[in-house]
């Protein structure tokens, strides 16, 4: 759903102040007034912040079907005179196992691709957050736009999903190793 580019860049505005405010009013005001734009503009922090586009060569190819399914049969391979009936290289085709390998290895690229884009939506819709409570209680927190987990759910595949939730654990981790390092006054 895409908005007015300066709707978009308003709210690329307010995350700015929310991160880099001067005092902390500032980038409490700007938090709050970003929870309003998330709640108001359904998916804007995709639109604001989109993850990066798969590497060159690393995607989809939608033809490979065709083309397998269209190429014409290979020439039989005229017999060796000089290797003996029922040899163990008869029956292999070096051309389709080197052509198993490099699908082999386009395939892998591809889903390493998409584990990326599952990262990316992570770091993107994804906000951790700790703080001491006034019960004097030291609270983590992940928040996502519930908005957004429907939209980022929907369009990833299992693999994805499950890179998904070990990135936003990796983010919390990461917050509460900060913090005991902090605490730990190192």
């Amino acid at each position: 759903m895409p908005y007015e580019e300066k709707v978009v860049e308003r709210y690329r505005h307010v995350v700015a102040l929310e991160e880099r405010g001067a005092t902390e009013g500032e980038r409490n005001a700007a938090a709050t007034q970003r929870q309003r734009m998330d709640d108001k503009y359904p998916g804007i922090r995709l639109e604001a912040f989109p993850p990066p586009p798969p590497p060159p060569g690393a995607g989809f190819d939608p033809f490979s079907s065709w083309r397998t399914a269209h190429e014409p049969e290979p020439e039989p391979e005229p017999e060796d005179p000089r290797r003996g009936r029922g040899s163990f290289w008869d029956g292999i085709r070096w051309q389709d196992m080197a052509g198993d390998v490099l699908g082999w290895a386009a395939r892998t690229a591809q889903e390493m691709s998409s584990l990326g884009t599952a990262r990316a939506y992570a770091e993107s819709t994804v906000e951790v957050q700790a703080k001491v409570l006034q019960s004097q209680k030291w609270q983590v927190s992940a928040k996502m736009n519930l908005r957004d987990l429907y939209a980022v759910a929907g369009a990833m595949n299992e693999a994805q999903r499950v890179e998904f939730a070990r990135y936003v654990a990796a983010m919390v981790e990461a917050e509460v190793m900060a913090a005991l390092t902090e605490a730990s006054g190192g």
